[in-house]
C-alpha cells in the first residue's frame, strides 16, 4: 500500500501498477499463503488505474480467482471511467485522429507539473481509453462464468451494453441465458428509450415474453424486422388471442403503407402480407389508399380467397361433426367429450363405477353413480320435499301422473311436517330412478334448494364425525 501511493503521489501510475500486479500474482501462484489476499487494497486504486491504464488494470482483474473481489463494489470505479470514455468517444473527429497521430496538445491540467509532461501522460491516457470499453469486457468475462448472481452487476451491465455503439454486446448477453433474464425489466427500457436505441427495445421485450410490445416497437423502428416477428407469432410458441394478433396486423399494415406510400412500396408490401397476414380482404381495402390500383391486390386476393375456401371448408368439417355429436344419446356425447377415466369416477362420492348400467350421465358433464344419486336425493327430499314440484322434477310429476299421484300420497305429511323415512321408502326404487334422471344434483334445484342448509346437520354434528 506504501509503494503504490508513493508512486501515485509522483504520477508514476505504470510502477503503482506493477506493484499491484505483482502483490495479485504472488496470491494467485500460491506464493503468499500465510496472509490473506486484501480486496480494500484493490477497491481503493480501481479507479485511478482504470483512469490511466485501463486495459492493464482489467488484466489484473480478470486473473484473480472468483470470490477475491466483489464486482458490485468495482461498480463506481467503472462509472467514473466510463464517464471520461463517454467524454472522449464525444470529442469532435479531428481531435481523436490528431489524438492517435500523437500530433494534439490535451487540454488536461491535473496538476501543476510542467505542461509538456501532463501532454505526454494525458495523451496516453486517452488513447488507452479509445482503444476498448474495458468495463464490458471485465463483466462480460465474469457473466460467461457464471460468477455473477447480483442483480445489480446484471443492471450495469445492461447499462454498459445499451450505452455502447450498436447492440452486439446485448444480443450476446441475452443469448447467454435460456432463463428469464437477471436485471430489472423497467430499468433496461428507460435507458433504451432514452438513449434512442430502438433494436435494443425490442431485443429486451422479447427476452421478457413482451411479444406484442415487442412487435409494437418493430411497427415504429423497422418494418422488415416487424414483419419478421409477426411470421413467427403461431402457436404454441407463442399465446396470442386472435383479437390481438389481428390488432398487430393492422398497426402493422398502416405503418408500412406510411412509409412506403408509393405503387412500388405498395406491392412490396403486398408481397410479404400475403403470406402471413390475417386479415381479411375487407380491412386491407379499408386501409390502401384510393391512388393505388387494383390490380396490386391481385396476388392478395388470389391468396385471400384461397384462405377463405380453407376456413369454409374447415367450418364445415367442424359443423358436421358438432351435429353428430348433438343427434346421437347423450351417453354417446360424455363418452367423446369425457376421458374413460372421468366416466368410470362418481362425481358425488368419487367412487369407481363398477358397471355401464349403474353409469348415469348428464348433458352438464356430469357422471354419477345411479345408487349415489337416489341415495342423495332420497336424503334431499327429506330435509326439502318441496324440491320435487319445483324445475325439472315437477315436469317429470306432470308428464307420469301414476308417479305424481304416488308422491302426494306419500309426501302428506309434509304439509304439517317434514315427512318420514318411512314415507319415502314406500316410493319404489323404479319411481325415484325417473327422478334421479330428470336433472343434475349438483346443477339444479336440488343444489339450489340447499345453498341454506348447514355445512353439518344436526345428525352428524350428534355422531362425532366431524370433531378434531
Amino acid at each position: 500500500k506504501w509503494l503504490i501511493d508513493h508512486f501515485c503521489s509522483k504520477m508514476l501510475y505504470k510502477r503503482a501498477l506493477l506493484i499491484l500486479a505483482k502483490y495479485v500474482s504472488s496470491f494467485e501462484n500460491g506464493l503468499k499463503t500465510r496472509s490473506a489476499f486484501d480486496a480494500k487494497l484493490v477497491y481503493k486504486y480501481a479507479d485511478i488505474f482504470l483512469l490511466h491504464h485501463p486495459d492493464k488494470m482489467v488484466d489484473i482483474l480478470l486473473k484473480l480467482k472468483s470470490g477475491r473481489l466483489d464486482p458490485k463494489v468495482l461498480i463506481p470505479a467503472f462509472m467514473v471511467y466510463v464517464e471520461r470514455l463517454t467524454k472522449l468517444r464525444n470529442m469532435p473527429f479531428e481531435f481523436k485522429r490528431n489524438l492517435r497521430k500523437g500530433t494534439v496538445s490535451m487540454p488536461f491540467q491535473e496538476s501543476k507539473s510542467p505542461r509538456r509532461r501532463m501532454s505526454n501522460m494525458a495523451m496516453s491516457q486517452a488513447k488507452s481509453i479509445l482503444s476498448e470499453n474495458q468495463a464490458i469486457r471485465y463483466y462480460k468475462a465474469l457473466i460467461r462464468q457464471n460468477a455473477v448472481v447480483d442483480k445489480s452487476v446484471h443492471n450495469f451491465y445492461v447499462y454498459l451494453c445499451v450505452a455502447e455503439p450498436g447492440n452486439s454486446h446485448l444480443i450476446e448477453y441475452l443469448a447467454l441465458s435460456s432463463e428469464k433474464p437477471k436485471f430489472e425489466y423497467l430499468s433496461a427500457i428507460s435507458q433504451c428509450r432514452a438513449r434512442g436505441k430502438k433494436e435494443a427495445l425490442i431485443q429486451i421485450h422479447m427476452a421478457f415474453g413482451k411479444v406484442v410490445m415487442a412487435v409494437e416497437a418493430a411497427i415504429k423502428a423497422d418494418i422488415e424486422q416487424a414483419n419478421k416477428l409477426l411470421q413467427r407469432l403461431k402457436p404454441p410458441a407463442f399465446s396470442i388471442d386472435s383479437e390481438t394478433l389481428k390488432g398487430l396486423h393492422i398497426q402493422f399494415f398502416k405503418a408500412a403503407i406510411e412509409r412506403y406510400p408509393g405503387k412500388a412500396g405498395i406491392s412490396r408490401i403486398l408481397s410479404f402480407v400475403e403470406k402471413h397476414t390475417i386479415l381479411s380482404m375487407q380491412d386491407v381495402l379499408s386501409m390502401i389508399p384510393d391512388r393505388v390500383s387494383l390490380d396490386l391486390l391481385e396476388p392478395l386476393s388470389m391468396s385471400q380467397i384461397k384462405k377463405i375456401e380453407q376456413h369454409n371448408n374447415n367450418a364445415k368439417i367442424e359443423m358436421k361433426s358438432l351435429i353428430d355429436l348433438m343427434e346421437s344419446p347423450i351417453d354417446k356425447q360424455t363418452e367423446l367429450i369425457l376421458s374413460p377415466k372421468e366416466l368410470d369416477i362418481c362425481a358425488m362420492s368419487g367412487s369407481k363405477i363398477h358397471s355401464p348400467d349403474e353409469r348415469l350421465v348428464f348433458p352438464c358433464g356430469h357422471v354419477f353413480s345411479l345408487t349415489e344419486v337416489v341415495a342423495h336425493l332420497m336424503d334431499h327430499v327429506f330435509k326439502h320435499p318441496e324440491v320435487l314440484y319445483q324445475g325439472a322434477y315437477e315436469q317429470e310429476l306432470l308428464r307420469n301422473e301414476p308417479l305424481k299421484a304416488n308422491i302426494d300420497r306419500h309426501l302428506q305429511s309434509s304439509r304439517i311436517g317434514k315427512p318420514t323415512r318411512r314415507d319415502l321408502k314406500m316410493i319404489s326404487r323404479a319411481q325415484w330412478k325417473t327422478l334421479a334422471t330428470s336433472e343434475c344434483v349438483l346443477c339444479g334445484m336440488v343444489m339450489v334448494s340447499s345453498a341454506q342448509d348447514p355445512l353439518i346437520s344436526k345428525e352428524e354434528l350428534s355422531t362425532g364425525e366431524f370433531k378434531l
